[in-house]
């Protein structure tokens, strides 16, 4: 072994001898040129930079050994400045610029200039003659070719608003100069607005919004690239006023991301050809360092580009594009050639090398050999373990398919009884309909009568629906779902359902608009399923569009489809794409089964319809559904038939009779009379019928204060005074269980008792409320009268302790106060304690009162005096005042001092007005203590 290992410094010499020479062998290749040129780009984020670059390597690839180091400013001058001084520094043979900016951009170009480094100035030049050469567009000359183009537009007057890019450019004080000075020459157009877009998306759209809020109507619109026409273009596209303005870019990039696919595609009308002159500005630098003459300017021209022509540049550019591919497939090959003919220079070389080595090889595989063989066998080892885990695994795989299997069963005997159920339920609920549409017909029915009936009548259809839904669900999970297809008259089919729902928008004070433009109205559907769909998707905008909202539904057509479109400015939705998802509901906090919106997208689709939602948080949404025209999609589908007629009767109307019901009025409701010795009740529920049901049966014993959310209480609750709370638990922002655990931990509020009203009757629900300090726990559905007596029972038993407490006053007498207190929460425990310590504090200063007490126990004076009132009966003056005279009777009692210095000792500076007050309390005066 001491042989063996002696050889392997040899080797290793042999080694690097062999790779010394392959270097060498393969870097003499491409030296024809050894030039470094260094490229300062202001930014390489947006098509046309991504589009120079891309030709500047283009033709770097006819210059073998040519490299070129690009450096983006990302638009910052101090960071340009720093890449030109890096670059000086590094010593590159030729320095290509493209200004960030002329005036802080000149001093540094000059500078590398004067040391001898040639400059290509490209796209933008500097306030300086020391340059080499300029390669860049006409940019006069492109102002002046967009106002003629804007002319033939437009004609000899017009307006239009001007987006610049960067004005320290002179990109931009070129275009801008071209443009104003050409469109004064020829025409009476108008400049309206300007703003800077500084090149990008973000800035170009907020200059647009700036320039829509504060300038008159436009024509057209000039932006200093295709990024910002492009940006402009879809502002303007979400205004109908401002949908026809023309929008005109510069740049006119080939490619899916330039200007001239954007004019293809409508995103802009038209752009105005800037070349890059990458592929210029690496032949200028190749000629510059080889000694070949060259110009000092390299104007480049442009054109227009529009609808008229834009499809054959697009043509030539893939044509180009697909040259340039070739170029580059072909250098590739030539690369690859040249490392095949290397390595097998290589190879030559190294089977000497190999030679000498080989017994040290032999050795090593002789140990390799061995090693593998006991690997093998620990491999065959693992190899059975592993074979016996599959072996489990696939019996369990079986076990969890059977199980799978007994589960989709089960799922599947559920869903039948579910639905079975269902279907029982539509013969008690007709039994209840008619009775109700029955007494509801009668001419002496009071008004209350004719609420509590209208109230039944409404949600007993609203539980229809949703029967009626869940069969559909049921008919659809089993493929029985058949379709009748008629002829509709749309516009007017459409009108009816929109129709039902408007004395609800009147209610809501929610600006309701239809608009239908049709030039062919009569559409194949299946009317029953267009019905359900249109329903739900209305609905459910007025579900999440607040008073004072706008809904609208818009009918357009196209030569081959009809779209409608239903739109809300309600509270947005964030997960949009969800929303038609078998139980996605929007809101948890919201009611709902989660499978409307899923319905109508099955239904839309039966249909061969499509359906798609667009929504931003706060802002509203849009539901766009779109139907074939004609009927000829239809055949070959399975459960399809047809009928030739519309049976145009009062369906919908009697389908949606719950939304034309009458709304509670509550200038209307008969109330009684407010009593101002009724207790107060804060009423929180988000179901505006209940809550309105609720406030008309216990207005008779309460006076009643309304939050629709926890939110909205605390605020009340804030400026009015309430002495006990009935909240709702599942609403929306804040439900009843967070408003309760803000509720107790607040000790301006902690005193209110409050009451939990739900749905939600298991075990665990009731321990959350009361956990968080919940006085009483009133599972739906309900006793009216047990909850008004229980409201009743909770307000008489907190005076019964007020005069409890008045009689043993501030814990004095220790074992009733102690009493006493168990009756009360933690926080009024903490503050009834804090307020006595407070007092016997300052028990002797006569000067202490209600203001000093508010400061020292942390919270306002009319909070103090609501808190102390509603724990004790007491005004904090008249607590205050009875404190004294408890603690001054105890010192009588204790027979320790005189009447005087008693009095000053309880903060009375004036012995005789203490008699007169502890004789007013106690019915006798101190003496006879």
């Amino acid at each position: 072994m001491k042989v063996f290992v002696g050889l392997y410094p040899n080797y290793l010499i042999i080694i690097a001898m062999v790779l010394g020479v392959f270097g060498c062998s393969t870097g003499q290749e491409n030296q024809d040129y050894p030039y470094k040129i260094g490229f300062s780009q202001l930014t390489g984020d947006d098509a046309w930079r991504q589009t120079m670059h891309r030709e500047m390597v283009g033709e770097l690839l006819f210059y073998p050994g040519a490299s070129l180091d690009i450096r983006d400013a990302n638009y910052s001058n101090e960071k340009q400045i720093q890449d030109i001084e890096q670059f000086i520094e590094e010593g590159v043979d030729l320095l290509i610029i493209s200004p960030n900016a002329i005036e802080p951009i000149t001093s540094v170009v000059e500078k590398a200039y004067l040391q001898g480094i040639p400059i290509i100035l490209v796209d933008r030049k500097i306030d300086s003659d020391l340059y080499t050469s300029y390669i860049g567009g006409d940019n006069h000359a492109i102002g002046e070719v967009a106002a003629n183009y804007l002319v033939s537009l437009l004609g000899s007057s017009g307006r239009v608003v001007q987006i610049t890019g960067d004005l320290a450019a002179s990109a931009a004080q070129e275009r801008k100069a071209g443009f104003e000075k050409k469109l004064q020459e020829i025409s009476q157009i108008e400049i309206v607005g300007e703003a800077n877009g500084y090149w990008v998306e973000d800035r170009a759209r907020k200059a647009i919004q700036n320039l829509l809020r504060d300038n008159p109507p436009f024509d057209a619109v000039y932006a200093h690239n295709d990024v910002m026409a492009k940006a402009i273009k879809q502002e303007l596209s979400l205004l109908p006023a401002f949908q026809q303005v023309k929008v005109l870019g510069v740049d006119g990039l080939p490619g899916p991301e330039g200007g001239v696919a954007a004019v293809l595609d409508g995103h802009i009308d038209a752009t105005f050809l800037y070349p890059t002159g990458g592929d210029l500005a690496i032949k200028t630098a190749i000629d510059i360092l080889t000694g070949q003459p060259i110009k000092k300017e390299y104007i480049l021209q442009t054109a227009a580009i529009d609808s008229t022509n834009a499809r054959v540049l697009a043509l030539q550019s893939e044509q180009l594009f697909g040259q340039q591919s070739k170029i580059e497939h072909q250098n590739k090959l030539i690369s690859d050639q040249l490392l095949r003919f290397n390595a097998q220079q290589t190879i030559l070389l190294l089977i000497g090398a190999l030679l000498l080595i080989f017994l040290v090889l032999s050795l090593i595989i002789v140990k390799a050999y061995r090693s593998k063989l006991k690997a093998n066998a620990k491999l065959n080892k693992q190899n059975l373990a592993i074979e016996k885990q599959r072996r489990e695994l696939a019996e369990k795989h079986e076990s969890l398919i059977l199980l799978n299997n007994r589960f989709e069963e089960v799922t599947r005997a559920k869903m039948v009884f579910f639905a079975n159920i269902s279907h029982e339920f539509k013969t008690p609920l007709s039994l209840i309909l008619s009775p109700v549409e029955k007494l509801l017909s009668r001419p002496d029915l009071s008004y209350q009568d004719k609420q509590t009936y209208l109230l039944i009548y409404k949600h007993v259809n609203m539980l229809q629906r949703l029967i009626n839904q869940l069969l559909d669900f049921r008919k659809i999970e089993d493929d029985k779902m058949g379709m009748v297809i008629s002829p509709i008259p749309f516009s007017s089919f459409l009108k009816n359902i929109f129709n039902s729902f408007s004395h609800h928008a009147q209610v809501k004070k929610i600006n309701y608009s239809f608009r239908a433009d049709l030039r062919e109205d009569l559409l194949w559907l299946d009317q029953d399923k267009t019905e359900k769909i249109f329903y739900n998707l209305i609905f459910n905008a007025f579900k999440f569009t607040g008073k004072g909202g706008t809904i609208s539904v818009e009918i357009s057509e196209e030569p081959d489809k009809v779209n409608i479109e239903i739109m809300d400015n309600g509270e947005g939705i964030a997960d949009v794409e969800a929303i038609f998802e078998r139980y996605y509901q929007v809101n948890t906090s919201s009611l709902g089964t989660g499978i409307g919106l899923s319905l109508c997208k099955q239904f839309t689709e039966m249909q061969k319809g499509h359906i798609f939602a667009e929504s931003q948080k706060d802002v509203g949404t849009v539901i766009s559904i779109s139907f074939l025209k004609g009927k000829s999609h239809f055949k070959g589908l399975k459960s399809v038939s047809f009928k030739d007629d519309f049976s145009d009767s009062n369906d919908i109307k009697e389908l949606y009779a719950e939304n034309s019901l009458f709304e509670y009025n509550e200038k209307e409701v008969a109330l009684p009379l407010i009593d101002d010795a009724k207790p107060v009740l804060l009423l929180v529920e988000d179901n505006d019928d209940l809550r309105t049901y609720l406030k008309g049966n216990l207005s008779r014993d309460f006076k009643i204060l309304e939050a629709s959310n926890g939110t909205e209480a605390l605020l009340i609750l804030h400026g009015e005074t309430a002495d006990i709370i009935l909240s709702d638990v599942k609403m929306p922002e804040m439900d009843g269980f967070q408003l309760c655990e803000a509720i107790k931990k607040d000790i301006n509020f902690s005193h209110i008792p409050i009451v939990l009203l739900t749905a939600k009757s298991e075990e665990e629900s009731r321990l959350i409320g009361i956990g968080l300090g919940a006085d009483a726990y009133i599972s739906k559905p309900f006793n009216l009268n047990l909850v008004s007596l229980r409201l009743r029972k909770m307000v008489e038993n907190r005076d019964n302790w007020k005069k409890a407490f008045q009689t043993n006053l501030l814990l004095t007498e220790k074992k009733e106060g102690e009493a006493a207190m168990r009756k009360l929460s933690k926080t009024d425990v903490n503050f009834l304690n804090q307020v006595i310590d407070i007092l016997n504090l300052n028990l002797n200063n006569s000067q202490f009162g209600v203001e000093e007490l508010s400061e020292k126990v942390g919270i306002s004076r009319i909070q103090l005096y609501r808190k102390v009132k509603s724990l004790t009966n007491y005004t904090p003056n008249e607590f205050i005042k009875t404190f004294r005279l408890k603690k001054a009777k105890e010192m009588l009692e204790e027979k320790n001092f005189n009447i005087n210095e008693i009095s000053m000792e309880v903060g009375f500076s004036n012995p005789s007005y203490f008699t007169k007050c502890f004789k007013k309390h106690f019915g006798y005066i101190p003496s006879d203590v």
